[in-house]
């Protein structure tokens, strides 16, 4: 029979194998990004990364880290809470929280993009520029519905949903990744949210950019939509490629983005010490 601790976990999940140092994220498919990120031995020690599940599972391993100080990390995505000013990050070391949405507002750099451009469609001189104009093209288009978004997360008894998983609704024609203003217009309006509360938070949002603060998996299947429509006109062909594929190479390419983007690169930096703070707690205890 197992034990719970306060914050609802197994006692059994705590346990700390031989030799390794555990990283809690929430899904399944978090633990392949934020290997990037963390060292693969520490004194010895390698990363094991266990998912739990989700936002409201991942939630009881915070809770257990900021408690009892328990031997473990936490990587989690921000969501709002980086806006909102309710970072976990400076409250302990070893929780790790992006400063964008989610992991795929990090992973999918401009950088990132034009490297899988290049390689799908195998024209290494793809331009930058291209990329830049697109990204530019979605802050603009899709910052008011960001904020309505970020209205309704606010409120915890707003049952609306807002963005969702996917861009395609809000595109001028299906595939070609460009977005309808007025689409994004009239759906707002069916939101019924309070004038006074909308034009409040576009103000006060206003440095924040969709590419890095809108739902990750939003800007995920943007990114997706664009990046295979470049293909099909270099290459004159149509390439399928699903969104489970492309999440594997977005991730396997991002690792080369951490020169030229400086906010990955200082998550990766505390995940090292992160890392490195554990295995001493570890090797003390």
């Amino acid at each position: 029979m197992f034990i719970r601790t306060s914050s609802g976990i197994k006692n059994s999940d705590l346990f700390t194998y031989n030799n390794e140092y555990i990283i809690y994220v929430e899904g399944e498919d978090d633990g392949p990004f934020w290997k990037q990120l963390f060292p693969d031995y520490v004194d010895g020690y390698k990363p094991k990364f266990k998912h739990v599940g989700g936002k409201k599972e991942i939630k009881k391993y915070l809770d257990e880290l900021l408690i009892s100080d328990a031997k473990f990390i936490v990587a989690i995505d921000s969501d709002y809470n980086f806006i909102m000013g309710k970072s976990y990050n400076h409250i302990n070391n070893r929780v790790l929280e992006t400063q964008t949405h989610s992991i795929e507002n990090l992973m999918l750099c401009s950088s990132n993009i034009r490297r899988l451009i290049q390689n799908l469609s195998k024209n290494t001189d793809y331009d930058s520029v291209k990329v830049e104009i697109w990204l530019q093209h979605f802050n603009e288009a899709i910052y008011s519905l960001m904020v309505a978004d970020y209205i309704i997360e606010c409120n915890p008894i707003c049952t609306k949903k807002c963005m969702g998983d996917q861009c395609r609704r809000f595109l001028k024609k299906n595939n070609i990744p460009e977005f309808s203003q007025d689409i994004i217009n009239t759906y707002i309006q069916t939101l019924e949210l309070p004038e006074d509360d909308l034009s409040n938070n576009k103000d006060k949002l206003r440095d924040y950019k969709p590419s890095l603060h809108a739902r990750g998996h939003f800007f995920f299947s943007a990114v997706h939509c664009f990046v295979i429509n470049e293909v099909r006109k270099i290459s004159q062909k149509h390439p399928t490629i699903s969104l489970e594929a492309f999440y594997s190479m977005s991730i396997e390419s991002c690792h080369w983005c951490f020169k030229e983007n400086s906010i990955l690169e200082k998550l990766r930096e505390r995940a090292i010490a992160a890392a490195q703070e554990l295995v001493q707690l570890l090797r003390s205890s």
